[in-house]
């Protein structure tokens, strides 16, 4: 919305000096996608890619035809509804789909939604958060793996949020490629400066579980 009021804007000062009229057109969906750098040397380029990329690209079409500038789809609507004031719905099917669709024209941000990002918390660094060869026991909360990957990172690149005991949440690598169960237990560890995380080992599990009851061992053994 912002993007259209600049874009306004911006349309009088082409008129005014030009004698030309200009406008944009937004499509808005919300999905996986795959983020990274493709192509090579000077033709490299940071791009997304996914169906949900597609998706969005055929919703920004619709508004041509249907006299809007702003379209969002049902299901990105659903996380911020409770932020936004619709001002009508479309239903309909999309160019290259059989099922129909939901979608939301928005014109109106409800007061106090957005973001201050001026009093955002920065979010510390993961390598910041561990020391190196030390070994935290998490959950992993989400991941997701890239196949194209930024400049300097082989493919395929598996990235992770794990929550940890000591620490809330961590950033970090798959030190070996394969399927992760979301809320699986994780060990995460540093190594050269870059933090990683792997599935929890039995001798992993055997290790955590001295750490949390060293003192009553000792008494124990005492």
């Amino acid at each position: 919305l912002h993007m259209i009021e600049a874009m306004d804007e911006f349309k009088e000062y082409l008129l005014k000096a030009y004698g030309r009229d200009f406008d944009i057109r937004i499509g808005i969906h919300y999905g996986e996608v795959i983020v990274g750098s493709v192509g090579h040397g000077e033709d490299k380029k940071f791009t997304v890619i996914g169906d949900a990329v597609n998706v969005a690209s055929r919703i920004e079409a619709i508004n041509k035809d249907s006299g809007t500038r702003l379209l969002i789809s049902d299901i990105a609507y659903e996380q911020i509804k409770e932020d936004v004031e619709p001002k009508n719905f479309l239903r309909l099917r999309l160019r290259g789909t059989s099922s129909l669709i939901t979608l939301h024209e928005i014109n109106k941000i409800k007061p106090n939604a957005l973001i201050d990002h001026a009093i955002v918390q920065k979010i510390p660094d993961s390598a910041q958060l561990i020391n190196e060869g030390e070994e935290l026991e998490g959950k992993l909360a989400s991941y997701t793996t890239l196949y194209v990957t930024p400049e300097g990172f082989d493919s395929p690149l598996t990235l992770g949020i794990i929550d940890t005991l000591k620490h809330k949440r961590i950033f970090a690598r798959a030190l070996f490629e394969g399927e992760f169960e979301i809320g699986g237990s994780i060990t995460v560890f540093k190594e050269n400066q870059t933090v990683y995380f792997r599935k929890t080992s039995y001798i992993d599990q055997i290790k955590f579980f001295v750490r949390r009851n060293i003192k009553g061992l000792l008494d124990l053994f005492g």
